[in-house]
């Protein structure tokens, strides 16, 4: 064996643990309701300016709705560095993004996706944004509520859960949401 070579300080501690303190997240479940069909497409169809069109491939909404811890959301986040977070122009936002879901539905579902916030270390106060697998993740947790409880309330037309893919979505400036899913 040769000589090997390193640089590792003991004064730091073990490499092994290094640099894993953790932020500290707060978040809220998502809420949903059945609104009317015309106030679900007309918040695709006002032209509103689109501030960001996130593709992510193809997330199982089943397997996404299995995630039970918030930090592991962030895998997905993190899978891809353009994709870290959603940027809307209020770094700190404290506002629900209002999601519009109508796949495959017989009605229309407003979901309220509140910010995840967030805590480093060394800070005082929580911050709201919006990572992107956090995102999905909420989407899919609404999804399994209605599927699990409301499935009759909202008249599922021939695909289950596990049918479902997202694909994608389109954020706007009012801070609606489309989702772009397929089956």
């Amino acid at each position: 064996m040769g000589e090997i070579l390193a640089n590792w300080d003991e004064s730091d501690g073990s490499p092994y643990n290094y640099h894993l303190e953790r932020p500290s997240f707060q978040y809220e479940e998502p809420t949903w309701r059945i609104v009317p069909y015309d106030q679900c497409r007309a918040s695709y169809n006002n032209h509103k300016k689109g501030i960001k069109s996130i593709f992510v491939g193809n997330l199982r909404l089943w397997t996404l709705h299995l995630i039970e811890n918030v930090e592991i959301s962030t895998l997905i986040t993190h899978s891809e560095e353009h994709l870290s977070y959603i940027d809307i122009e209020d770094e700190n936002i404290n506002v629900p993004l209002k999601v519009y879901l109508d796949y495959p539905f017989s009605v229309c579902v407003e979901a309220e996706i509140f910010p995840l916030r967030r805590k480093e270390l060394y800070e005082t106060e929580y911050h709201g944004y919006f990572p992107v697998g956090y995102l999905f993740w909420q989407v899919a947790k609404v999804y399994a509520d209605i599927y699990k409880n409301h499935w009759e309330e909202v008249g599922v037309w021939g695909h289950g859960l596990s049918d479902l893919i997202v694909n994608g979505c389109e954020i706007y400036e009012d801070y609606s949401v489309m989702i772009v899913l397929s089956s």
